[in-house]
């Protein structure tokens, strides 16, 4: 398995009001993306507005399944709430 460091070859942060941006510049074919957010409505409108675009997208409501979600998913970009119970955005771009 690889390493995640390994995976992203280049990590840009962008923040903006309540969700993190991690944008892996691994291939420019890459269109998995990973939604984070503790909010249903919100990931699924993210969920389904991405789709419309072509993107392959996972959803996950509950900040504690993310290290398991994102090896086994494996995704080219994270979409990250700040503002969650548990574990918080930021909290979870420090683990990955």
């Amino acid at each position: 398995m690889t390493n995640t460091t390994d995976y992203y070859s280049k990590i840009e942060w962008i923040e903006s009001s309540k969700i993190v941006l991690i944008l892996a510049m691994t291939d420019e074919n890459a269109h998995r993306i990973l939604i984070v957010d503790d909010e249903p409505d919100v990931t699924e409108l993210l969920k389904y507005k991405l789709e419309q675009e072509g993107y392959y997208c996972k959803v996950i409501n509950d900040p504690l399944i993310f290290i398991s979600a994102v090896r086994a998913f494996g995704p080219d970009l994270i979409l990250l709430d700040i503002m969650m119970p548990d574990l918080n955005g930021l909290q979870l771009c420090k683990i990955v």
